[in-house]
């Protein structure tokens, strides 16, 4: 492997809303290393299906725009913050929702290491 891809192009603030947990995408991947969960979930950049920054979903629940599906794996405070919902190819957890210090950026620099269809 190419040191280059040792280095990340993204890196979230830890914070509070976040768990101070610590969400990296480099050039070929991204990690979201969780510490309430003890792992580090390694996504290759082809196994990215969909990435995207979605509103606080506890006030969506309170308009009915919430479907309630039991295999999402939240992985900090991301029903009352402003989120990004990611999609992957495999994994026991296909769905994964984070909280990153600037969800814009992080959805962003996803997209930009997607392989091009």
């Amino acid at each position: 492997m190419s040191t280059f891809h040792n280095f990340p192009t993204y890196v979230s603030e830890r914070s509070l809303k976040n768990f101070w947990q610590d969400y990296r995408v480099f050039p070929d991947r991204v990690e979201l290393r969780c510490w309430m969960l003890f792992r580090t979930f390694v996504i290759p950049a082809e196994d990215i299906l969909d990435v995207e920054v979605h509103p606080a979903s506890i006030s969506a629940m309170f308009k009915g725009e919430v479907k309630l599906i039991w295999w999402v794996l939240k992985l900090d405070w991301s029903d009352l913050c402003e989120h990004v919902r990611l999609h992957r190819r495999s994994g026991l957890f296909k769905y994964l929702r984070l909280t990153p210090d600037n969800p814009v950026n992080f959805v962003a620099a996803c997209q930009s290491i997607r392989p091009k269809s």
